[in-house]
């Protein structure tokens, strides 16, 4: 069998990129050949093709005219080949707006000691479209059997941060209830400032560790499959072994403050996920404002993160555990 090679702008996110003649967008894709890619073999003769998928990634509609096309290395010019439909009984609406239709185009042949059509290292594909959004554009190299050359498969040209290079997250932690008071987008930290939750007496803290609640309505049902940035970033959990609450005066002393709660929750065995409520007894404390923090711990030390829906907004993923994300209340005895 006929070997092939690949070569693409990434390989990671997307290639997009929109082609307009009203806006005079004319895209240009660029990719990586570190390769010969004439075939080893006399008398073998290889083909390069360009393969793309036209993608609309608006809501305007797709549209060729007769003059567009593509260079290649701002030489040679190949016209751009319409979207086929080769369906029987013919179907329309694979050509409909939201359909993408891949194509491809030869650029030409390779022999062993002849030209390419193709340049050693960086080979820039230029698209002058009346109307598209262009994606997954890649070489492709045909050769006859035992012909190949040495080949540099895209992750070698094209390195990314893998998953297991993410920083290691703990649980998911957040209040979800303040005595009557649900936890909303008004009390978070880009609101300035935060609305303060007034609180009295003895008050129920709700607290939620390694999962989300389903909704306000039936915040005792937890989501599944469970959403939690510890088990997207490795993969699992390692339990929970320790839920403490901090209070701080606002303003005042170094956070996370003076710990007026500690759940073991490990005395049984680290739980994945749990929504827990504990009576806070305010008249332990003067009146005024104040900052609460709930945190969990893992059984290895590691600490959970806020999990309110704006935190990756305010740390980097490296800095994301252990973070402090206060409450802002209002003690009234």
């Amino acid at each position: 069998p006929r070997s092939v090679h690949n070569y693409v702008t990434r390989i990671a996110g997307t290639d997009y990129q929109k082609s307009s003649r009203w806006n005079s967008e004319f895209p240009t894709f660029t990719i990586d050949v570190p390769d010969d890619l004439r075939p080893t073999q006399p008398g073998a003769t290889a083909e390069a093709w360009l393969v793309w998928t036209y993608q609309m990634g608006d809501y305007s509609s797709f549209n060729l005219v007769a003059g567009d096309h593509l260079t290649v290395n701002g030489g040679a010019s190949h016209p751009l080949p319409p979207r086929g439909n080769n369906s029987v009984p013919n179907v329309p609406e694979l050509l409909d707006w939201a359909v993408p239709s891949t194509v491809r185009i030869k650029l030409g042949d390779l022999v062993q000691g002849g030209g390419s059509p193709l340049a050693i290292g960086d080979n820039q594909f230029q698209f002058f479209a009346d109307n598209t959004g262009i994606i997954d554009v890649h070489l492709e190299v045909f050769y006859p059997p035992g012909s190949a050359p040495a080949y540099t498969p895209p992750a070698a040209i094209h390195p990314f941060p893998l998953h297991s290079e993410l920083p290691r997250l703990g649980p998911p932690a957040r209040f979800e209830q303040i005595g009557s008071t649900q936890i909303d987008e008004e009390h978070l930290i880009h609101d300035v400032p935060p609305t303060r939750i007034s609180v009295s007496g003895v008050v129920p803290l709700t607290m939620v560790v390694g999962n989300h609640s389903y909704a306000n309505w039936a915040p005792e049902l937890m989501v599944f499959p469970v959403a939690s940035t510890e088990v997207w970033s490795t993969g699992g959990t390692t339990g929970i072994s320790r839920i403490e609450v901090f209070l701080r005066p606002a303003g005042a002393g170094t956070p996370p403050g003076t710990a007026v709660m500690s759940l073991d929750t490990a005395r049984d065995v680290p739980a994945p996920q749990g929504r827990y409520t504990r009576p806070f007894d305010t008249r332990d404390f003067a009146n005024g404002d104040y900052e609460i923090f709930v945190q969990a711990t893992t059984p290895s030390g590691l600490k959970s993160h806020p999990s309110y829906g704006n935190e990756t907004y305010l740390w980097d993923a490296a800095d994301l555990s252990g973070a402090y994300y206060p409450i802002q209340i209002r003690i009234q005895n």
